[in-house]
């Protein structure tokens, strides 16, 4: 049983062999991916790094268990209507539309029932699993290349789960969480009774520590990655010769504050959705829960046991391995034995692939058998053919007929618009004043038909007065000028602009009250 973790920046093996007493830790192996050259891709790097890795390791069995994590993979519980075993395949791909952030038709999905309906008025819980098709298909290509065959391919919360499984600290029927704090990549599962009920990815890695951590003290990430091995979180009083105190310590409250956030938020959003008592205890995994103090942080700000998970515990250990590189790389090799422990069990995403290739492949098959006439073929063309003819006839009549309504429609439509815009605007003015009104009176006796106000402005200090407008002819424009101009109520009438817009003709003009 061969477990492979993949990520960005390092590579971990384990080979486990079962015997009478008990999974064997037989060979392990941890290698940091780097590019050889600029013309190497990532891919190919890691096809390249695993390769080197199991050669090193001694590992010569080719066939592997890995799993896959990150934005590109979602794992959500939802309920159900008790229902058929061959109807639930659809409804959960229709449920999982409404959270998943790539293409349906190209996701892989699988799911795994939590609780079985007793009736069929009862409701049915599952942990849904949808991967981006573009993202499953990189990591297989990836694996491929290093010249391996891949069993199986679950999420990295059911690796969790099988080590959680594998440990008798998740014995009991107590509500309990494990953190899994990666280099890439951090996660939250939630366990009672040895079953998994919830998990949601963390927006924390060791890179984002490093990076946050060098960027704050404007150092390499190599330093910044030897400071945090050597002080972790930093305690009250403590000193580091080597850099700014105070700068080594907000940087890293300010990560490590992110993360107990995003748990206590995590952890209340569980129990507020789905009902459930207070988790009785925290466990730490992962390449860097051992950091430094980090369990004394998170023990002072949450009211709960903290411990940290030994990924060795209960597997008997190949004496022939480097002990004390056994026991430094251990926190590095949880996913891969809960991997191997697990050989993707509950959730096996490379199986839900292979069943629709199967499926497609079965649907060609049928082809082969079905012997049809061609006198048949001839007359279904025809009759094809046929209800294509008559269906695009009646499509241009109903669009015709539809086109003809709208335009009739469109002029009353156009009518009403400038006859609410004139009633407006006389409403508006209407507020002003008893001058004002009178105004008003004065200019609409002159107005022509086929022309509407969009504004008129009155400056009772000046006594000037600006109106603008439209007219669906230019000459109709003109006329209202020219009747301002000839009005015995107003002077000093003045043409501001007209112009052409569409088939429109706006104006402005500003004129006295004599």
């Amino acid at each position: 049983m061969i477990g492979l973790d993949i990520d960005r920046d390092y590579v971990r093996v384990v080979e486990l062999k079962e015997g009478g007493e008990g999974a064997a830790l037989t060979k392990f192996g941890v290698a940091r991916v780097s590019l050889q050259s600029a013309a190497e891709s990532i891919s190919q790097a890691l096809s390249r790094t695993i390769s080197e890795l199991l050669k090193n390791s001694q590992i010569e069995d080719k066939e592997v268990f890995t799993s896959i994590s990150g934005p590109r993979v979602q794992v959500r519980r939802i309920t159900l209507p008790a229902m058929p075993q061959e109807e639930l395949s659809e409804a959960v791909k229709w449920e999982a539309k409404n959270f998943i952030p790539f293409p349906l038709e190209n996701a892989v999905i699988d799911y795994y029932l939590l609780k079985r309906a007793a009736a069929k008025t009862a409701k049915q819980e599952l942990i849904v699993v949808a991967v981006d098709g573009e993202a499953f298909k990189r990591q297989l290509d990836t694996i491929n290349g290093a010249g391996l065959k891949c069993l199986g391919i679950s999420p990295s919360s059911f690796a969790l789960w099988e080590l959680a499984k594998f440990n008798p600290e998740f014995e009991t029927e107590e509500l309990k969480a494990l953190v899994y704090l990666g280099e890439g990549t951090s996660c939250l599962t939630l366990f009672k009774d040895h079953e998994l009920l919830f998990t949601r990815e963390l927006d924390f890695s060791a890179e984002s520590v490093t990076r946050t951590l060098a960027a704050a003290l404007e150092i390499q990430s190599e330093e910044a990655e030897r400071l945090i091995a050597e002080h972790g979180v930093p305690k009250e009083g403590e000193e580091a010769a080597e850099a700014d105190s105070e700068k080594l310590r907000q940087a890293m409250f300010a990560v490590f504050g992110k993360l107990q956030n995003e748990l206590l938020s995590s952890l209340e959003y569980y129990r507020e959705q789905f009902a459930e008592e207070k988790i009785a205890h925290l466990f730490l995994v992962g390449p860097i829960a051992n950091v430094k103090n980090l369990k004394d942080y998170l023990t002072a700000n949450f009211s709960i046991p903290i411990e940290v998970v030994d990924p060795l515990r209960n597997l008997r250990l190949d004496p022939k391995l480097d002990q004390e590189a056994l026991k430094e790389a251990a926190q590095q090799l949880a996913l891969p034995i809960g991997l191997a422990l697990g050989k993707s069990r509950e959730i096996n995403l490379l199986k839900v692939k292979a069943r629709k290739t199967e499926k497609a492949l079965e649907s060609l098959k049928f082809l082969d058998y079905v012997q049809i006439p061609n006198s048949a073929i001839v007359g279904t063309l025809a009759l094809f053919l046929a209800l294509i003819f008559g269906l695009n006839f009646y499509l241009n009549f109903s669009i015709r007929r539809i086109k003809n309504d709208l335009d009739a429609k469109s002029v009353k439509l156009s009518q009403l618009v400038r006859l609410r815009d004139r009633k407006k605007a006389f409403e508006d003015i209407s507020r002003q004043e008893v001058d004002v009104k009178l105004l008003l009176a004065r200019v609409n006796s002159i107005m022509p038909k086929g022309l509407s106000l969009s504004y008129l402005t009155f400056d009772h200090a000046k006594k000037t007065v600006s109106v603008g407008g439209e007219s669906t002819d230019p000459k109709i424009a003109s006329s209202f000028v020219k009747s301002i101009e000839e009005s015995s109520f107003f002077k000093n009438t003045e043409l501001i602009e007209i112009k052409k817009v569409g088939e429109s003709t706006t104006f402005k003009v500003e004129f006295k009250l004599r």
